[in-house]
């Protein structure tokens, strides 16, 4: 299947926004062929770990005291969707962990700046665990929006509503942001997030990525941020067998048996492939709606950016972000690396151990 994928994926001739809409309501699995699938996990009907659960492992967090701290909260908020997740990605739990405090402590420092909580968005995120974590320990500097296209992700959050969370459900292409609205007291058309966090989300719709680059722009202050996580292809057909081999061997094996390993296989992976991209094809989306393009974290074919057009709030929030916390140490080479326009100056990753703020 990786070879369909490998051959579909060049430069797609691009779609304007109404026809991409269009294209992802009609053709998107994750709307189609996967919504009753990710329903049934979501309700814990299928795809659960039954060897273990995959927690935010201390021995790594232990490099950096605060994102440990910050593993109790994000813990405290995670379900079952997430729970299959974090047992599917390598190291996403530890990598939740460290963003989590990143963009807490961000807005703390944000909301200082501008008089007002920092507004979050995050999709394809299931029942956001990261972004509720993030608030909790913002103590009142965040106000998040959460948003999946299936209901079953937020059973819970409607019975025990949190402060400063909204959720709403559908595909983010066609979301009102009405109950953010409501609970921020503004207008639903007017809207606008300080990030945004994007988590495999563009491919279970759509291999086209510059139209929804450009739906998103629309609800994302001017300098605000982005946050792109997501699976990419790579020309290297070996390089990257390889590390899905690494991933199923070294890592999934201690959570899934072997039948569920391949389960997951043929019921998601391969729409996953149809509509993935390469790193080039994501930066060069990226582009016209942010100047400045960072590379933070790497575990196996999953890739994390960071974008903004301001140079200034992007340098302030990568600042609070640690090494990445995985045991394949070559997924940390070169990173932060910058492939926008060049920054002034060369910014770096805080060192372990070492608060800000």
């Amino acid at each position: 299947m990786i070879e369909k994928a490998l051959t579909d994926a060049g430069v797609h001739d691009g779609l304007d926004d109404e026809q991409y809409k269009r294209e992802a309501r009609l053709t998107s699995p994750r709307t189609t062929n996967l919504l009753p699938v990710f329903a049934e996990i979501a309700l814990g009907n299928a795809a659960r770990p039954d060897i273990a659960d995959a927690i935010p492992d201390p021995a790594l967090l232990s490099e950096d005291i605060d994102t440990l701290a910050f593993a109790v909260y994000l813990q405290n908020f995670t379900g079952i969707f997430h729970r299959h997740l974090h047992a599917s990605v390598p190291f996403f739990a530890e990598e939740e962990c460290r963003l989590g405090l990143a963009i807490s402590r961000y807005a703390a420092d944000h909301t200082k700046r501008k008089g007002r909580p920092t507004k979050f968005w995050s999709f394809g995120s299931a029942e956001g665990p990261m972004a509720r974590a993030a608030v909790r320990h913002a103590e009142g500097a965040l106000q998040a929006h959460c948003s999946s296209e299936n209901t079953e992700n937020f059973g819970d959050l409607r019975a025990r509503p949190e402060s400063n969370v909204s959720i709403e459900v559908g595909p983010f292409y066609d979301l009102t942001h009405e109950t953010f609205g409501e609970m921020t007291g503004t207008s639903a058309a007017s809207v606008s997030y300080d990030i945004i966090f994007e988590h495999t989300c563009f491919q279970m719709h759509h291999k086209e990525r510059a139209a929804p680059m450009r739906i998103l722009r629309e609800r994302l202050e001017d300098d605000g941020i982005f946050l792109i996580y997501e699976k990419l292809l790579d020309h290297d057909v070996d390089a990257y067998r390889a590390r899905e081999e690494e991933k199923d061997r070294e890592f999934k094996a201690r959570f899934f048996s072997e039948q569920e390993v391949e389960v997951k296989k043929s019921s998601i992976l391969t729409y996953m492939e149809n509509c993935q991209v390469y790193s080039q094809e994501l930066v060069a989306a990226l582009r016209p709606v942010a100047k400045y393009i960072v590379r933070v974290w790497q575990s196996g074919n999953f890739f994390g950016f960071v974008a903004s057009n301001s140079e200034e709030n992007l340098r302030d929030f990568i600042v609070h972000l640690t090494q990445p916390f995985v045991q394949n140490k070559s997924y940390r080479a070169g990173l932060p690396q910058s492939l926008g326009a060049p920054l002034a100056q060369p910014v770096g990753f805080r060192e372990s151990g070492v608060s800000i703020g």
